[in-house]
């Protein structure tokens, strides 16, 4: 019996061994391969993935199947940054599939696929073989998903659009136009663009502006969501000043095509978004929706890191696929849109209380001021009974501006018994003994 299932063991591994495909590769640094001496080079094992980061260049692959080698399979290279490929058989180029998000091919497996691949920007290079049935499958599958992503970020972006026009609070705007700039960047990591026939180089601008947009919009979005100038008053200087060091790569790289200008901008821009969330981290006791805040960016923020700053440096261990990234997109639009929606009522109810704390405070000062001006008419009322002559009058005014008696007779030209006479006569009629109750009256 033990002998039985080991044998039982071993041939269900044989037969899925011979089914698997089998890739092999080959980096051509010195760009010596061409299709008729590539079966004179010895090639490496292809595992999950080539992830060379920024060592890129041409690489070279052959692909063999041992089993359904009459079956139309299709051989796709899963990175919308790839387009320029060359795929042959028996030595013959094969037409490339049009209308597809990604480099494709439909082939068969009689003979083996040498496939040819250019990298000018990060040398990522998932290859699917799939069979042809099930391609259409999966594709419809993925597009389905795509587009329920997409239309679940609309309607968050429309009820924040309203929300601002109701409410007139800048933070739905600006976290409107972060979740759009997010959103597009991932429909152009999805190869979207390439069923409306727009051009490779038309397609990577657009991803490097629409990254730079993605940057801006959530500084924006972070600074006013937690009022970190409040709290720290040079935070917003740190923030524009790292903003303003991407937007110069971020010229550079238009202006020049050199793909390290446009890593360096990546690196800022995260660099950026990881400061804002610190910024939140440092205030995350302040209040729920900043907590909130903390949780949900963390999320889509490690995602973003691993999905676009990673592979750029050939970390492959980590990587994770578009649709890993969109869940984590749904996590944080529901976590986000709840936080804003849940800030806006704190603050209102904060508003409304200052507001009420200031109207009580209003009357309250008016309330003294009436109090003063029948204070007021009362003095005056008391002077005029104290029927004091046009010199005391003038003598008293002197008195309570603190002046000595010395001082009236000099500003009056009098002396200084005549003052002390008119002095005594005013004490006599208001019926006090000191300059103190002058004062008070």
């Amino acid at each position: 019996m033990k002998h039985t299932l080991i044998y039982i063991f071993f041939i269900l591994f044989v037969s899925l061994s011979f089914s698997q495909t089998r890739i092999t590769y080959f980096h051509d640094l010195k760009k010596e391969v061409s299709i008729s001496n590539i079966e004179t080079i010895q090639l490496k094992s292809y595992e999950r993935l080539i992830n060379k980061g920024l060592d890129n260049g041409i690489f070279w692959f052959k692909i063999e199947k041992f089993k359904d080698k009459d079956e139309s399979f299709i051989v796709q290279i899963l990175n919308d940054q790839i387009r320029n490929t060359q795929a042959y058989q028996n030595k013959k180029e094969l037409d490339i599939l049009k209308g597809e998000r990604y480099s494709s091919y439909a082939v068969t497996f009689k003979n083996p696929i040498f496939l040819k691949v250019d990298t000018s920007r990060e040398a990522l290079i998932p290859i699917n073989v799939i069979s042809h049935s099930t391609f259409f499958k999966a594709e419809k599958k993925d597009l389905l998903f795509i587009g329920f992503y997409n239309g679940c970020a609309f309607i968050v972006i429309l009820i924040n659009i309203f929300y601002f026009i109701n409410f007139k609070d800048d933070i739905f705007i600006y976290y409107s136009l972060f979740l759009l700039s997010v959103t597009s960047s991932l429909f152009i990591s999805d190869g979207m663009l390439y069923f409306f026939n727009f051009s490779k180089n038309v397609i990577n601008n657009l991803y490097v502006i629409i990254h730079f947009f993605v940057f801006i919009f959530s500084f924006l979005f972070s600074k006013n969501y937690l009022q970190a100038g409040s709290y720290f008053s040079k935070v917003n200087y740190v923030g524009w000043f790292i903003l303003v060091l991407v937007a110069i790569f971020f010229c550079l790289y238009i202006v020049t095509d050199i793909f390290l200008f446009f890593v360096i901008m990546e690196l800022l821009g995260f660099s950026l978004l990881l400061f804002c969330w610190f910024l939140g981290v440092l205030l995350f006791r302040k209040n729920i929706y900043t907590k909130i805040f903390v949780i949900g960016y963390f999320f889509i923020l490690m995602l973003s890191i691993n999905f676009f700053i990673l592979k750029l440096f050939g970390f492959s261990s980590f990587y994770i696929s578009a649709k890993v990234l969109k869940l984590g997109g749904f996590f944080e639009m529901i976590l986000l849109s709840f936080a804003v929606v849940y800030r806006m009522r704190i603050l209102k109810n904060e508003n409304l209380l200052m507001t009420s704390e200031i109207i009580a405070y209003s009357k309250e000062v008016v309330l003294l001021s009436e109090a003063l001006k029948k204070t007021n008419k009362t003095e005056k009322h008391h002077l005029k009974e104290a029927n004091l002559s046009f010199r005391e009058l003038e003598i008293f005014n002197f008195i309570i501006g603190g002046i000595t008696n010395k001082e009236i007779a000099v500003k009056l030209n009098i002396s200084v018994n005549t003052v002390k006479f008119h002095v005594k006569n005013i004490y006599e009629k208001l019926n006090i003994k000191s300059r103190k109750e002058a004062l008070a009256i």
